[in-house]
C-alpha cells in the first residue's frame, strides 16, 4: 500500500475525489525527511529501505508521503521537504 498523506487540523468527512479521509492505526514505524526536489525520492526510498534492514528490522507492507514543503511553498526545490515513513514487521529478531 503506498499513500500520500496530508496532515489537517479540520475535519474531512467526505471524499474529496482523489483524497480520502482515514486514520492509521497504530504501528511500529521508521519515518526520515529528504530535502529536495521529487526526482531524488526514488533514490531516497532506495536508501530509507537499506537503512532499516542494516539495523536489524523488517519492512512491513505499507508505506506513505507527506509533502511539508513543496512547490506551492516554493519555487525552489531545495527548500522541499517530504517525509518518508514505512510500518515495520512487529518482530525483527
Amino acid at each position: 500500500t503506498r499513500l500520500q498523506g496530508v496532515w489537517s487540523s479540520d475535519v474531512c468527512s467526505s471524499d474529496l475525489g482523489r483524497v480520502t479521509p482515514g486514520v492509521r492505526s497504530a504501528t511500529r514505524v521508521a519515518r526520515t525527511v529528504t530535502h529536495g526536489g521529487y526526482q531524488s525520492l526514488a533514490k531516497a526510498w532506495e536508501t530509507f529501505e537499506a537503512r532499516i534492514v542494516a539495523e536489524g528490522e523488517i519492512p512491513g507492507a505499507s508505506l506513505w508521503e507527506v509533502d511539508w514543503k513543496g512547490p506551492g511553498d516554493s519555487p525552489d526545490p531545495g527548500a522541499w521537504r517530504t517525509e518518508l515513513n514505512r510500518s515495520l514487521s512487529a518482530v525483527a529478531w
